[in-house]
């Protein structure tokens, strides 16, 4: 018979896994820690990474104050490198 757990956070999946409790389909970002200290391994699954179109939004009409104007604009200029260097 299986059996499964819900978890709420990303956190309590991989520190769940870490104990040993079973296996699971995490964001490999918040996994690198325990990958790197050998408390988690990556098993090759056919099919696997799964990929992800991120976007970001925000209600039409809204006028984004300076510091969401600023982000937004760092995306636009800076996303593709900082993707490539810190996820690539």
């Amino acid at each position: 018979m299986a059996r499964a757990m819900v978890l709420s956070t990303n956190e309590a999946v991989k520190q769940a896994v870490m104990a040993g409790l079973g296996v699971s389909i995490v964001p490999l970002i918040g996994m690198r820690g325990a990958l790197r200290e050998e408390k988690a391994v990556v098993v090759p699954i056919r099919g696997l990474p799964l990929r992800s179109t991120w976007h970001i939004v925000w209600p039409s009409g809204k006028v984004l104050s300076p510091a969401a104007q600023a982000f937004v604009q760092a995306l636009r200029t800076d996303g593709p490198r900082w993707i490539a260097q810190h996820f690539g």
